[in-house]
């Protein structure tokens, strides 16, 4: 039986969106089991045919963290950039995600308020924890 084109399409984004997870898997291991979490992006030069945007973040140490809070007291968005800077696994990711072009503006922002919900996350396992 011949399988579908959505179907073929659906199997290469699970093996896509898995290797990812084995890298990020990889990452956290050199790094001392650190929370670790990828993100990819369609490139918007090229949706159809342009490579991904691929990217990691890392979780921030706890005085970042702090920091991170207590912008997001004032901004959102101002606590979204410090988070993707202090997050962002520069040496393993696409440098487009953090590019001053217009084009990438929205994988930016969504990169940002991807690394605010590392901390976000890291905060709700303490308050759990804690509770």
């Amino acid at each position: 039986m011949e399988q579908q084109p959505d179907q073929h399409q659906q199997q290469e984004l699970e093996k896509f969106e898995q290797a990812l997870k084995d890298r990020a898997a990889e990452l956290s291991a050199a790094h001392g089991n650190a929370l670790i979490i990828p993100l990819w992006y369609n490139d918007p030069a090229d949706p159809i045919n342009g490579k991904p945007i691929i990217g990691f973040l890392k979780e921030p140490n706890r005085a970042t963290k702090g920091s991170i809070l207590d912008t997001m007291m004032v901004s959102h968005s101002r606590a979204a950039t410090i988070a993707l800077n202090a997050a962002l696994m520069k040496e393993v990711s696409d440098e487009r995600i953090l590019s001053s072009s217009q084009l990438y503006d929205p994988i930016n922002i969504q990169a940002g308020f991807e690394a605010l919900g590392l901390v976000r996350i890291a905060v709700s396992q303490f308050k759990k924890k804690n509770s």
